[in-house]
This record gives C-alpha cells, structure tokens and sequence, in this order.
C-alpha cells in the first residue's frame, strides 16, 4: 500500500508524550463504507516501545503500567509466552501471544484492531481443532496456558503468520506487555 508519512511527529495521550521518527497517514474510509462514526486515528504499540502495557479489550483501554503496577499485576496474572514482532521495516512494533500445540508453540498475533473473527492459518488450523479446508466461521477456544482460555470464531485462511486473534478473543482478557523485555502476563477480564 502506498501511503503518506511523517517524520519526527509528537503525540500525546494525557500526561504521555512522546517524538516518533515516522508516522503513517492514512484515509481509512477510502477503504470501507462511509461512516457516521468519526475517529481521529489510532495508535500502535510501537508508541509505547519499551514501557509495559495492559490491553484491556472488553473495557475498552490501554493503560500504561509502572515497576509498582506491574508487581501487583504479576501477583494475580499468569506469564504467558509472548514475541515481539518489527515490521514495515522496523518501524511498526506488535506482539504475538504463543499457543501451545502437539507441534510446538503457535504465534498469534494480539490484534485489537481485529474486530471481526479471528484468523487462522490453513496449517495451524488443526493444531487448534478447527477444520482447515472450511471457509465458514467455526467456534474457536484457544489456550495459552492452564486455567487462561477463551473463546470466539474464526475463519480458517492462507496467511503469512500463524494466527491473528480478534477482539471475541481478546475480550476475555487484560493483557499486559512488557515492550522491552518481551514478557506478558494474562488475567481474566472482569468485564466479559
């Protein structure tokens, strides 16, 4: 996609404030159906490079954590394997939640932006109990670590990653990151 960029942009979000080296520009609605609901932009993770984040999707935030924060989050969290990922040449930061499977760990990416059902790729399908030849939704639960599951559906696709989990998914959830260390934990969100 050929798209118009920024260089040096500073962004603040509250008291957070912060000088990115680039920022894209892009007419979302040139990509959808024009809507009466107006929004600004949206931010990635990669703002938020090496300070530690909780993604709550059911109550519709991300909160910035400290060392204090933190504590009291892993005290009531589960550690869960999480790989960071720099795309579009470094510039772009996700993180991707590991999956334990009867073949090793699957990376799927936390895609808040995902507002549809998860993705799946054709040759992870399996190894998560969905039927790899179906273009149909199909129920899907995912287990990243005993007693932390969830559920919502997912559509079974050629992909270049292993996985993409959704907003159904990452719903039950509060999410936290550690941008730096590459560490995350989960708890149950106490929204859903």
């Amino acid at each position: 996609m050929d798209l118009a960029r920024c260089n040096t942009t500073h962004v603040t979000v509250g008291p957070f404030h912060v000088t990115m080296p680039q920022v894209a520009v892009i007419d979302l609605e040139k990509f959808g159906e024009p809507s009466p609901q107006k929004f600004s932009g949206f931010l990635g993770l990669d703002l938020f490079a090496g300070k530690i984040v909780t993604l709550d999707v059911a109550g519709n935030r991300l909160t910035l954590e400290d060392s204090s924060s933190l504590s009291r989050i892993r005290r009531s969290a589960t550690e869960v394997p999480i790989r960071l990922v720099k795309a579009a040449e470094g510039s772009a930061l996700t993180a991707d939640l590991g999956i334990p499977s009867r073949q090793g760990m699957l990376w799927m990416e936390i895609d808040t932006g995902n507002y549809g059902p998860s993705l799946i790729n054709k040759k992870a399908a399996q190894l998560v109990g969905l039927a790899a030849d179906s273009k149909a939704r199909q129920e899907f639960r995912v287990t990243p670590k005993p007693g932390i599951e969830a559920s919502g559906s997912a559509l079974v696709r050629d992909l270049i990653l292993d996985g993409d989990l959704g907003r159904d998914v990452l719903s039950h959830w509060c999410i936290t990151v550690d941008l730096m260390t590459g560490r995350g934990w989960i708890r149950q969100s106490t929204q859903k």
